[in-house]
């Protein structure tokens, strides 16, 4: 599970220095690859495995202004985990990745206000913004009797998660 992510500091593109950018992509998108390729051989040789690449609404909506940096590292997640699906499907590894809609983490309590918070709200068809707290991701604990299909798809939602393996990977929380 990779589940690293961060945007540092918003700041408009033209303002925007390249180090702060290449520290965004590193924490949010070079970091799954490293991950992901540290695991891959023990689970080729196992014949069985899961990668989750946790990305965010951001990678499909833009994300909020001064966001450029994290929009395109999530975005670029989404893509490396349709890449490592592909290529990881014949040894019965899956990749997925799980792109939660708002979820009142501190990367929205630093670079929100109560009032822009609010509009989001608003925004989330069951008028809530998503608790860290509610969050747990249940995964088989061995492999199955036949593997499943591998494939990457995101799923956006505070309360809600998917993914196209096979298996069911509930969240518990409030409904």
């Amino acid at each position: 599970m990779n589940n690293a992510g961060d945007q540092i500091r918003t700041m408009p593109i033209e303002e925007m220095d390249e180090e702060l950018w290449d520290l965004v992509l590193a924490v949010n998108l070079k970091g799954a690859f490293l991950c992901a390729r540290a695991c891959i051989p023990g689970m080729k040789a196992a014949r069985w495995g899961r990668i989750v690449n946790m990305s965010s609404v951001s990678a499909r909506s833009g994300g909020g202004p001064g966001a450029a940096h994290y929009a395109a590292s999530k975005a670029g997640l989404e893509s490396l985990t349709r890449s490592l699906a592909r290529e990881l499907g014949p040894f019965g590894i899956t990749a997925n990745a799980v792109a939660p809609g708002v979820v009142l983490t501190p990367i929205h309590e630093r670079h929100n206000t109560p009032e822009n918070l609010e509009k989001l709200r608003q925004t989330v068809p069951v008028l809530r913004l998503g608790m860290p707290t509610r969050w747990q991701v249940q995964w088989p604990s061995s492999p199955p009797r036949t593997p499943p299909t591998s494939a990457a798809r995101c799923f956006r939602s505070t309360v809600g998660c998917g993914s196209t393996s096979g298996w069911r990977h509930a969240l518990a929380g409030e409904r």
